[in-house]
């Protein structure tokens, strides 16, 4: 409840923490472009590259929260690479009554593995 108050971004981050996730640093490019942070609720787990590392992703931002489905690109030394498409919807209309169309996004994020 604390972490709601505080805004998404606080939000995520605790969901990270519950989940015993790193968040990822997440920019999203479409008709707005949006910075923040998403962490992944589930990934797929595959001896098969183009199986292994798909995520089910939560992502927040100052102006917009949103979901996304990722897949790892590349790892980098201690850095994780992803990209996917997510849908936002922005913050001010999250808990509006009103129908409101979704915003697709592409995104590239990048975490820190440990």
């Amino acid at each position: 409840m604390f972490a709601a108050q505080k805004g998404p971004g606080a939000f995520i981050r605790a969901a990270a923490q519950a989940l015993k996730k790193n968040p990822k640093a997440t920019i999203l490019v479409g008709k707005n472009k949006y910075a923040g942070f998403s962490v992944e609720l589930l990934e797929s787990k595959n001896n098969k590259w183009l199986l292994d590392g798909w995520s089910l992703d939560a992502f927040a931002a100052r102006k917009a929260v949103g979901v996304g489905i990722a897949k790892d690109i590349a790892n980098i030394g201690a850095f994780q690479i992803d990209a996917g498409v997510y849908t936002t919807v922005p913050t001010v209309d999250f808990f509006s009554t009103r129908l409101k169309l979704l915003e697709p996004h592409a995104g590239i994020s990048v975490s820190w593995k440990f």
